[in-house]
């Protein structure tokens, strides 16, 4: 019998398996281009037993079933193939004899390197697409590159083999999204619908919503906002008492279910519609699965077996092998499961300690913890660790709990009418098994319940995205969860960030947005903070929503702005940043925007304000933000200069008071690190490929005694290289937040970064302090406020925003000083000295008179500023306004002098204000130029 290539064909692509079971090609029919990979030789299928892999030896087919051979291994796969006008479908009848350990369905290996969406297994040249879809839960399909399509599927016993089922798509790029629709409907995918259209094109997806929490209270405050903001939706922070039964809030929903209903009635009535936002699969520690008799369907994560009877009281609990692999303190950090909880029959135990020593078993125990009581347990008992996350346990997915959770929630949006939920947390499901398998089985249970239309959003789908949340979050194929994208109507928002915005943007959402783009899902820009002053940030500002906006347009892709009703009374900024952001949702709706406009407005770090011109008509005018922060009036600090490249430029001056900060050698001031001490620092941790070294010494001194001496050496080959030193301490800081020391650089160009680290909350919080080492000897550095947009200028040397952007911070519980090298040159050494950095003492002075002169004209503000107020001058506008720390006006300022012009090129800046000794001396100062001859004229007049 001649061996013969199979040849599977239908209306759009040709897919051609050799023989002895090789991928031999697969042709696109309309331009006859073969789009496999000849450079690497890639099998169909693979199967692997006991860790070793044998790809497919041998492909029979008879027009109706395949059969694969994997010698020398004596198993034979058995294949249902069909084939259809736009897809072809491979189903996975049997391995024979063999269990195998995993196997590999498809393993297209083609030459596509553009548009390539891992999540969606994707991948398109503009002209052609490739893309594979599973057609079950239990069928895993990732693309396995981010530079080619290489488009996998597999499937494990763990989650059923024989069933798996996969579709393989090749057809024009124009018609790709068609075709997976049609593969969603013929297969029985889920396949939702908005508006009567199909989710991945209803015009819902390019809404945008405002997202607070909502009671029968504030609702009608919140639906005007929305209104003056021009959401079309409202996401309610879901107010109740506890995860898994969901019982209302009182306070909230003091007429109960029916008050939820009049709140949905009240936002359908105004116009709009109504969303929930959820915890999917927690159930909190005051739920009544938890007490008084815990429900056997929470999930476990480990298992012991009691070695001994206890009674009531016992405060040691036995097991018969060491409690290895649990927890021994509660977890920090947001995305890591832990807790110290165990449970026995029906009583849970919070355990202090464990004993991995003959006698095993926990230990410092409370017995009858989280409402449940005490009782007497027999020998051989099992001993189970309660999975927890976000402090909270968990539905076993594996157990009716989960449909009896989901049916609560679904119950809710079909009897109240919402249109929209977020279905957040479900990555704790990942703490059963894996991601890609656990997250979306638990949004199905969701979906499969709603009886109604529903925008569908939901945690984990752009892997980009988790990389920044969380350094302990190892982020790896295994996360791709494919099936949600049948599920999730749009993607790529992020938690909000309170310190550098429009880095936040250029660092983390543009890559989100481009990624979930690629995937061929709709994105939106979210979420984003409307927050009021807080110690560790500033009140959000009209610039920073308007730079969001301009992105939303550039991507064609929704806001959604996360706060509370407290915050929009609470934020002064609130009226212009509402009207910036429906003036952009009116325009983008109306597609008034060209693709020339969208394509500048894309750019990082293009920013352009959009202002009415010439005859009322909309326009976008380039606008550049440049600050600088003014220690003192010396004649050398108050003094810079600032480059304008935008013609015939305009601007607009903001002068924001700082805290004046204690001198160096104030008594006031408090030592965060002494290295006049005999343990200063302590060695933390470095980055592969760097070496370090830290000491004392008297080579270089400036104050004191001693410096620290601290020398790195890399040997990658970027700059990415990093080395730290922490030193854990107990500090209240609430009125010494600015950082002051002596550094003695080496122009080198490192980064030094001091960095407080939180004592309290369940999420680690830091904040960052920079100093950019391009100088040599000694400089004194005085930071007076955690960094913003530098955290991102950096991303790459942390890549961790969650914590050093994302949350307020407690400076009256400091726990650690963490003094850290990061971008040490690629293949060199540095060395700098440090005097003792200390936390400098605020004093709350008033910047009386500031003036800003530009070349020889000069402007006076005959005004006394307190810290953290600002003088915001228009000049095109003439007025000039003192603000509070939240943007509220305060007074008017008649201005003295002649107004300064900015002009093309370098213009000379120098600041002045009264200098006495009861006044302060330093600001931020910032200019805002606006461009006149690159204006963008909007198509459409509102």
């Amino acid at each position: 019998m001649i061996d013969r290539d199979v040849i599977l064909e239908n209306k759009y692509v040709k897919y051609i398996i050799s023989s002895d079971g090789y991928n031999k090609s697969f042709v696109d029919k309309a331009s006859n281009q073969d789009y496999i990979d000849k450079a690497t030789s890639a099998p169909f299928m693979c199967l692997t037993k006991d860790g070793t892999r044998y790809p497919s030896s041998k492909v029979e087919f008879d027009g109706k079933e395949m059969i694969v051979s994997f010698d020398p291994l004596k198993a034979k796969a058995k294949l249902k193939v069909e084939i259809l006008e736009d897809y072809m479908t491979f189903e996975l009848l049997s391995t024979g004899e063999v269990v195998p350990d995993e196997v590999t369905l498809t393993n297209l290996n083609l030459t596509i390197s553009e548009n390539i969406g891992r999540i969606l297994n994707i991948g398109s040249d503009g002209k052609f697409a490739a893309c594979v879809l599973a057609l079950n839960l239990q069928t895993r399909s990732y693309g396995a590159s981010d530079s080619k399509a290489i488009l996998m599927a597999k499937c494990y016993p763990r989650y059923g083999i024989i069933g798996s089922k996969v579709a393989v798509i090749g057809v024009p790029s124009s018609m790709v999204k068609k075709t997976i629709r049609n593969v969603q409907l013929n297969e029985g995918l889920p396949s939702p619908t908005l508006a009567g259209a199909w989710d991945k094109d209803s015009p819902e997806v390019k809404k945008s919503y405002l997202f607070v929490t909502l009671s029968e209270n504030n609702v009608d405050e919140a639906i005007k906002y929305a209104k003056e903001g021009g959401f079309s939706y409202i996401l309610d922070i879901w107010a109740t008492q506890n995860y898994g039964h969901y019982t209302l809030d009182p306070r909230s929903y003091p007429h109960g279910l029916d008050g939820q209903k009049e709140i949905v009635r009240k936002i359908h009535e105004a116009g709009l519609k109504a969303g929930l936002h959820i915890l999917t699969t927690c159930i909190s520690k005051n739920d009544p699965y938890v007490a008084p008799v815990p429900d056997k369907r929470l999930a476990k994560d480990g298992s012991f077996v009691l070695a001994d009877g206890i009674d009531e009281t016992s405060t040691f609990v036995p097991t018969e092998e060491p409690p290895k692999d649990v927890p021994l303190e509660e977890e920090k950090t947001y995305y890591v499961g832990g807790g110290l909880d165990i449970q026995i029959d029906d009583e849970i135990i919070t355990y202090g300690g464990v004993s991995l020593e003959p006698p095993y078993g926990f230990t410092s125990c409370v017995r009858g913890a989280r409402g449940t009581k005490p009782a007497k347990h027999e020998k051989g008992a099992v001993v189970y660790h309660l999975a927890q996350m976000f402090g909270c346990y968990l539905v076993d997915a594996h157990t009716t709990l989960l449909d009896e959770v989901t049916k609560r929630i679904a119950d809710i949006i079909n009897e109240c009418g919402y249109d929209m939920i977020y279905l957040d947390g479900a990555e704790s499901a990942c703490l059963q098994g894996a991601w890609w398998y656990y997250i979306p089985k638990v949004q199905l249970a969701f979906y499969e319940k709603f009886k109604r239309e529903v925008l569908i959003q939901g945690a984990s789908y752009t892997i980009s995205i988790y990389k920044g949340q969380g350094s302990k979050l190892k982020v790896t194929d295994e996360y791709l969860d494919h099936f949600n994208w049948h599920i999730y109507s749009r993607d790529a928002q992020t938690d909000l960030v309170a310190r550098g915005v429009k880095g936040h943007v250029d660092k983390v959402k543009l890559k989100g947005v481009a990624e979930t783009l690629r995937n061929l899902m709709p994105a939106e820009f979210g979420w984003f903070g409307m927050l009021t002053k807080a110690p560790s940030y500033q009140a959000t500002q009209p610039d920073e929503i308007e730079y969001v906006c301009n992105k939303c347009v550039g991507y064609d892709s929704a806001l959604s702005l996360e706060t509370s009703i407290e915050a929009l009374r609470g934020n002064g900024w609130t009226p212009e940043i509402l009207s910036i952001i429906r003036n952009y949702e009116y325009l983008r709706l109306k597609g008034c925007f060209s693709e020339l406009e969208k394509e500048k407005l894309r750019q990082p770090g293009a920013e352009f304000r959009l202002t009415k011109g010439i005859g009322g008509r909309w326009c976008l005018r380039p606008v550049k933000h440049i600050e600088n922060y003014v220690r003192n009036v010396d004649g050398t600090n108050n003094v810079w200069t600032v480059d304008c490249d935008l013609g015939s430029p305009s601007f607009e001056l903001r002068i924001r008071s700082l805290a004046t900060m204690a001198d160096y050698d104030d008594a006031w001031n408090i030592t965060l690190v002494d290295f006049e001490s005999e343990r200063p620092l302590e060695a933390s941790s470095t980055a592969a490929g760097v070496s370090c070294e830290f000491k004392t010494t008297s080579e270089e001194v400036k104050v004191g005694n001693s410096s620290g001496k601290l020398t790195a050496k890399s040997s990658l080959k970027d700059d990415s290289g990093w080395c730290e030193y922490m030193k854990r301490v107990n500090l209240d800081l609430s009125e010494n937040r600015g950082i002051g020391f002596w550094i003695y650089g080496d122009g080198k160009g490192e980064v030094l970064n001091v960095q407080l680290v939180g004592g309290d909350g369940d999420i680690r919080r830091v904040l960052d302090h920079y100093v950019e080492v391009d100088f040599k000897g000694w400089r004194y550095q005085e930071i007076p406020e955690p960094e913003g947009e530098r955290i991102f200028k950096y991303f790459k040397h942390t890549e961790d925003y969650y914590i050093t952007a994302a949350h307020g911070f407690n400076y009256s519980k400091v726990s650690a000083i963490v003094v850290r090298i990061m971008k040490i040159p690629p293949g060199d050494s540095i060395k700098i000295y440090l005097s003792n950095v200390k936390a400098l003492r605020e004093k709350p002075l008033p910047l009386r008179n500031p003036s800003i002169a530009i070349g020889k004209k000069k402007v006076k503000f005959p005004v006394e500023i307190l810290p953290d107020q600002c003088l915001v001058f228009k000049p095109e506008d003439g007025t000039c306004k003192i603000h509070s720390d939240n943007g509220f006006p305060l007074k008017e300022v008649e201005v003295q002098g002649e107004t300064p012009v900015i002009m093309t090129g370098t213009n000379k800046i120098v600041f002045d204000c009264d200098t006495s000794e009861d006044l302060a001396r330093n600001a931020k100062i910032r200019f805002s130029i606006i461009g006149n001859d690159e204006i963008l004229p909007i198509k459409l007049e509102t």
